[in-house]
């Protein structure tokens, strides 16, 4: 048992250890300009691997992500501003940079600029437009814009009404594992 406690103890300080390595060879390249090192360290930060979460640092390398062109760091840096996570909340900038990302045809951010139309979020209100992106995402592959595409074929928002489609598209979206769509099937079935 000893044995086994003291092999697990130096597991955890060899991980780490590596953790911090790997942070620290990011950090280097994010700082040498590598936008994909910049957008990963935000990331870190963001999400509190590696490195204690700071919004604002995250905000700092998504920044210089996404002025460099990087689709992820475009789509980060609009969820940003979208939140406010780190620099005051503003749809406009969200949407600014979201619509940089899905130039670049980032699910993500198609997922995003569908979700700031339907909820009118720095942008006119439009079901439409809201529908399209989705579509976009959906098409890709997003869970999350596959649910919320079916439910607006299930309501009949900005698209035709259309229980089948609405429920292929919520199959496909449980089926990637996003538990919304799985419960909405539950309760209408």
């Amino acid at each position: 048992m000893k044995k086994y406690f003291t092999f697990l103890l130096v597991l955890c300080f060899i991980v780490i250890y590596a953790q911090q390595d790997d942070i620290k060879t990011l950090t280097t390249k994010a700082e040498q300009g590598n936008a994909e090192a910049q957008y990963s360290l935000g990331a870190a930060y963001y999400n509190e691997r590696g490195v204690k979460r700071s919004y604002e640092k995250a905000v700092y390398w998504f920044t210089k992500a996404a002025e460099q062109g990087n689709a992820d760091g475009q789509n980060s840096l609009g969820a940003c501003y979208e939140k406010g996570d780190g620099v005051e909340q503003s749809y406009e900038k969200a949407v600014y940079w979201f619509t940089k990302a899905v130039e670049q045809e980032n699910l993500y951010a198609q997922f995003n600029l569908g979700m700031s139309y339907y909820l009118g979020n720095g942008v006119k209100q439009s079901y439409e437009k809201s529908a399209y992106w989705f579509t976009k995402s959906a098409e890709q592959g997003d869970a999350d814009a596959q649910f919320s595409l079916g439910i607006l074929y299930y309501d009949g928002l900005g698209i035709e009404k259309n229980e089948s489609k609405a429920i292929e598209w919520i199959q496909k979206a449980c089926k990637n594992s996003n538990n919304y769509a799985c419960n909405f099937l539950n309760k209408i079935k």
